[in-house]
């Protein structure tokens, strides 16, 4: 009852597509965790995702006027707004991962996604 199992053009095949599946898959996680923190900016026009690391202005439209974020020293807050209470102004800086603001009048949302620079993990750490 010594029988050997041979390995079949079909089992290689499987195997070879197993490993260019996964290949594939780490060769499309999303870069941006690798990059550290981003901003994530979502309003009715869509979504836009944008680095901490260069200051920037950006102007995003709603429903009642112009949102103005501004992203300063890998910190991003609302600086102006024409919603009418400015609750979302008055919210301060974003500058941790889960970090968010929103004006909900103008339909404009902010957060923070990515890992902290010198973030461990249950892993390394």
């Amino acid at each position: 009852m010594n029988e050997r199992k041979k390995i079949k053009a079909a089992d290689f095949f499987i195997l070879a597509l197993s490993v260019a599946a996964i290949a594939l898959a780490f060769y499309k996680l999303p870069k941006k965790s690798q990059q550290g923190k981003t901003l994530v900016i979502r309003s009715e026009a869509g979504e836009e995702v944008h680095s901490l690391e260069t200051d920037a202005t950006y102007r995003i439209e709603g429903p009642l006027g112009t949102s103005v974020i501004r992203v300063e020293e890998e910190k991003v807050f609302f600086e102006e707004s024409p919603c009418p209470n400015k609750n979302c102004v008055l919210s301060g800086a974003l500058e941790l991962s889960g970090d968010w603001a929103a004006c909900l009048p103008n339909r404009v949302f902010i957060s923070i996604e990515g890992k902290e620079k010198n973030q461990t993990d249950a892993v390394s750490g």
